[in-house]
């Protein structure tokens, strides 16, 4: 499916903590990261007013993303936004992305 050039589409992958952590391990890591990111997030989220859609989190399960080369996407943080033609809402979105990769190192974002 194309993404909407008013969308802004985001994932959030946590750095394993050992080459061997199997996928239930890395769930419950995804949904204890998803609670602290939205705890630290919550008091600028709350005083928002978005145009269309407020930033959102959630948890995906495992993938299977049909390419040989990386044939399993691991259990990650995932969020969809569309912000029609609010580009602050954009910007705040990529800004609040900005501050959990800095305040976060363990965190790869896409």
């Amino acid at each position: 499916m194309a993404l909407d050039e008013e969308c802004l589409e985001y994932q959030i992958f946590l750095d394993p903590c050992k080459s061997s952590e199997d996928v239930n391990a890395t769930r419950l890591r995804c949904h204890a990261a998803l609670t602290t990111i939205l705890a630290r997030l919550k008091p600028r989220l709350q005083r928002c007013i978005w145009q269309r859609e407020p930033f959102t989190l959630w948890t995906t399960e495992s993938l299977d993303s049909g390419d040989d080369m990386h044939a399993r996407v691991p259990c990650h943080l995932w969020g969809r936004m569309c912000f029609g033609e609010s580009i602050d809402d954009e910007w705040f979105a990529v800004g609040l992305l900005l501050q959990l990769s800095s305040e976060q190192r363990d965190l790869t974002i896409c």
